[in-house]
């Protein structure tokens, strides 16, 4: 850089051009781009984004919009958590997602469901939005038992934090569903989730008796009340 410059200064513009071509060529990696449009869509965008927004605006420009598109996708996969139906592997005490083992057992008049993220002020009223749809037969071919359900088991094994939005829209959540004669139970409660339901006072809401160190003792012991 410090010598060797002045040399290509008297170079025609379509030569510096043709260098540059050449070395952008050997270091762009189409292969990665072509693995990711096959095992994941979301990165291709933010490959595409970074590599478009480089060449024709410069690196600065495209970094920052690979940045941004990173977030974004963060964001709404924050926004959107997998919300998994679960049920009984014939057998055991392992509970599964119906999806992937369509073998499994159903819980009559028992609903259980795992949210793969942490709840906030950005994804509550869509969690709840989607249980409520369970709970209402918009996904019937899935959940078969939802005309009789009288419980839910919300399996908390993926969730990692809660703040004072989502809990607020879980106490309200909690009375309406007691309202009408369904009862919401918290399976597999982190100690940090424990503490931050203890703090917001969730668990004198919920009660100490709907706390369940798994999935599994939840469903059974509503399967003796029912």
């Amino acid at each position: 850089l410090l010598v060797l410059t002045p040399v290509f200064k008297a170079l025609p513009l379509n030569t510096l051009a043709a260098i540059i071509i050449s070395g952008v060529a050997g270091i762009l990696d189409y292969k990665e781009a072509l693995h990711l449009w096959v095992t994941a869509k979301k990165d291709f965008c933010v490959w595409t984004t970074a590599c478009i927004g480089v060449l024709l605006a410069g690196v600065e420009v495209g970094l920052g919009l690979s940045t941004a598109a990173s977030l974004l996708v963060v964001f709404c996969e924050s926004a959107y958590p997998q919300i998994s139906v679960l049920a009984r592997l014939p057998g055991t005490s392992s509970y599964v997602d119906r999806k992937q083992f369509p073998d499994v057992e159903a819980c009559d008049g028992i609903l259980i469901i795992r949210v793969a993220s942490p709840l906030h002020f950005g994804n509550i009223d869509y969690v709840i939005e989607k249980m409520n749809n369970l709970r209402d037969q918009s996904e019937a071919e899935r959940v078969d038992c939802l005309d009789s359900v009288k419980f839910f088991v919300l399996d908390m094994s993926g969730m990692a934090n809660l703040d004072s939005a989502a809990a607020r829209q879980l106490e309200r959540a909690i009375v309406n569903y007691r309202l009408s004669g369904v009862e919401l139970c918290l399976a597999n409660p982190s100690p940090l989730m424990l503490d931050r339901m203890s703090a917001f006072g969730l668990d004198a809401q919920i009660g100490d008796d709907q706390f369940f160190v798994s999935v599994h003792d939840a469903v059974a012991w509503y399967q003796q009340r029912l």
